[in-house]
């Protein structure tokens, strides 16, 4: 669900984190007086707080049709999740929600928790899930962190934008190169783990 709010504060934490954000231009942007924020959400923390937990709600429903494939061949099941989070990751609203969620893992606060608990935990539980199920891995740690290098190479098309479209010559990514990162990704993920742990 829209809420012009929540959206507004993010795109200003995000740009100019928390303490240089500024609930006057928040509220402007929202178009909205300012008391709004104080009677919803108590003030600047608590807007910051619903801000994160706005973000891991949108991210969460985005990548639930993918958490959800639970009776399927666990490779199928990682690079769905996998391919899930790359097409959110190239998605515009990505755009806001990443220089938020940068701030949180360079410096996090209590609103990381609600950013990791939301959405980060489950999907990276669900990959280890199908990492352990489809290497045989037996050490959850060992199956979280192939979990996390599975996942992180979605990132780059968000994290590193800039690059992957110089090194693409583009200036946006057009739908013939989301299909080609696409099956990179779904080839990766495959390859890594038809590997023996071993080996990988």
């Amino acid at each position: 669900m829209s809420d012009a709010l929540l959206e507004a504060a993010i795109a200003q934490f995000g740009e100019h984190g928390y303490a240089a954000a500024s609930t006057r231009a928040i509220a402007g942007q929202a178009a909205t007086a300012m008391s709004t924020i104080t009677y919803r959400h108590g003030g600047k923390e608590g807007l910051y707080l619903a801000a994160a937990g706005h973000i891991a709600e949108a991210i969460a429903a985005r990548l639930a049709p993918a958490l959800a494939r639970g009776g399927e061949d666990p490779v199928d099941r990682a690079c769905a999740i996998v391919q899930g989070f790359a097409i959110l990751m190239m998605s515009e609203p990505s755009a806001a929600w990443a220089r938020f969620i940068m701030r949180e893992q360079m410096a996090p606060t209590a609103a990381f928790d609600r950013l990791w608990d939301g959405a980060m935990k489950p999907a990276l539980e669900e990959m280890a899930r199908c990492v352990a199920q489809a290497t045989g891995e037996a050490d959850p740690a060992a199956a979280r962190l192939t979990a996390l290098t599975l996942m992180g190479q979605a990132l780059i098309f968000r994290a590193a934008r800039a690059s992957v479209l110089r090194a693409l010559d583009r200036d946006v990514l057009e739908p013939a190169d989301v299909a080609s990162i696409l099956a990179r990704l779904d080839a990766n993920v495959r390859a890594i783990l038809a590997a023996t742990p071993e080996s990988r």
